[in-house]
């Protein structure tokens, strides 16, 4: 599953249960593998505002931050 969380001052975070999911589905919506951020149990995409709305039509679950953060630790710690 991919979730994008409530974009703040302009910034969302990508995240999936599966890390190939993720950068696969991060290439989808036209994000470098470069912009990963191999954060240890946190592992996402920092995502502009102007990609919220796209990541959602691709599939992306949207949520807010908390929800986010307690799916990451369930699957990466």
């Amino acid at each position: 599953m991919v979730g994008i969380d409530t974009p703040m001052h302009g910034w969302s975070h990508l995240a999936a249960t599966d890390l190939d999911e993720l950068h696969e589905f991060a290439q989808k919506l036209g994000l470098w593998k470069s912009w990963f951020q191999n954060k240890p149990h946190r592992p996402h995409y920092d995502v502009r505002v102007e990609h919220y709305h796209k990541a959602i039509a691709l599939g992306a679950v949207p949520m807010k931050r908390r929800e986010l953060v307690l799916m990451l630790r369930h699957y990466y710690e």
